[in-house]
């Protein structure tokens, strides 16, 4: 499914902003899917005991890093392994453990 900038301004940014340009922003949440899947993506912002989800631009951002870490991470022939395993550190990178 693609990502329409108005959605992400409405539903993420919630009345907030990132100095990124929309095109970048939605690149990002893009890529993030295609390697976790919507589904993570949604789950990223919910707080603890799965109440409501989290709006603003720290959720958003998180998406907009990470996607442009994945970025990265498409360009580099031999990440140590890592690249191959990616997909399976979903729940961990967003616990902040990714690369231990």
């Amino acid at each position: 499914m693609t990502w329409l900038w108005k959605e992400i301004e409405e539903d993420w940014l919630a009345g907030s902003a990132l100095a990124q340009p929309p095109e970048v922003i939605v690149e990002a949440f893009e890529r993030v899917e295609a390697h976790f899947g919507r589904p993570w993506i949604e789950a990223s912002r919910m707080h603890e005991g799965g109440i409501g989800p989290a709006r603003g631009t720290a959720p958003t951002l998180n998406i907009v890093t990470l996607g442009r870490q994945l970025a990265i991470l498409e360009h580099v022939d031999d990440c140590g392994g890592r690249g191959s395993r990616i997909s399976g550190y979903g729940e961990t990178w967003s616990r902040g453990r990714m690369w231990r």
